[in-house]
């Protein structure tokens, strides 16, 4: 990449349409987790971001709200106003979001970086400069380009991991991702969050997260079998970081109690 030229960011938002009782949320609320996605996207983005594409990938599964993906057109339009390019990758309904964004990768090449989003993930409020800081710190953490920034990675040892990606949610290079385009199908499928991980490790590329590259934040996390939003920094290594940040992902649950987001 040019050092004279600005970079380019595909941010990619894995999704599903149907109405997920695992995230503890009302019909109304699933029908509008993009929505939440693209109006956050469009309050903060300016012209001038490096964020040149947002990609929506969509399996083909049913849109049992029959609204998911069909209530999203003034914030794309606004988006769209501003010189960001949003594009609807349909894919088939294989894997989980890990496997959307491998497809994604193999799809779109030529981005210098990328930001992996799933749906019920979204920026908080409190960095409507995301974009700058995410990408500042992934420059100044790798120095070689080449890694995988994400918002916690706890050891892993059981599975003979250095780190593990908990919570797939982040940034990387073009680099990184090369690493997938040489994936065959039956790999893709079965990818995994462990597998996602794996990969990464297995061809040398480190996975580190806000903490560990000097950013330390809250981590928060949505606890399915308990349907409530866990603090896992308390139960971390990281506990003692001090000054706590607050996150820059956080799941969309969230929000609900803060009357941000409109329908």
């Amino acid at each position: 990449m040019s050092s004279t030229r600005k970079p380019t960011i595909n941010y990619i938002i894995a999704t599903h349409a149907a109405i997920s009782k695992r995230r503890e949320l009302t019909d109304a609320q699933s029908r509008y987790v993009l929505r939440y996605n693209l109006q956050i996207l469009d309050s903060f983005l300016t012209s001038d971001t490096a964020i040149t594409q947002i990609t929506i990938i969509c399996p083909d599964v049913p849109d049992e709200s029959g609204e998911y993906y069909t209530k999203n057109g003034v914030y794309i339009d606004n988006l769209r106003s501003k010189g960001i390019a949003v594009e609807i990758f349909n894919v088939a309904n294989e894997g989980i979001s890990y496997t959307q964004y491998a497809k994604c990768f193999k799809k779109y090449k030529e981005f210098d970086y990328y930001i992996v989003m799933e749906d019920d993930w979204v920026i908080n409020s409190t960095y409507p400069n995301f974009d700058t800081i995410l990408l500042d710190l992934y420059k100044n953490t790798f120095k070689e380009n080449i890694g995988f920034l994400d918002c916690w990675s706890p050891t892993f040892p059981r599975h003979d991991l250095p780190f593990h990606s908990a919570i797939t949610v982040g940034i990387l290079s073009n680099e990184t991702v090369k690493c997938f385009l040489d994936l065959d199908n039956t790999a893709l499928i079965t990818l995994s969050q462990l597998e996602f991980s794996r990969i990464l490790t297995s061809t040398g590329i480190s996975i580190i997260d806000h903490h560990r590259a000097g950013f330390p934040t809250r981590i928060l996390f949505w606890h399915t079998e308990a349907g409530t939003i866990r603090d896992h920094t308390k139960e971390s290594r990281y506990s003692q970081a001090s000054p706590m940040r607050e996150p820059i992902f956080v799941p969309v649950q969230y929000y609900y109690n803060k009357n941000i987001l409109k329908h």
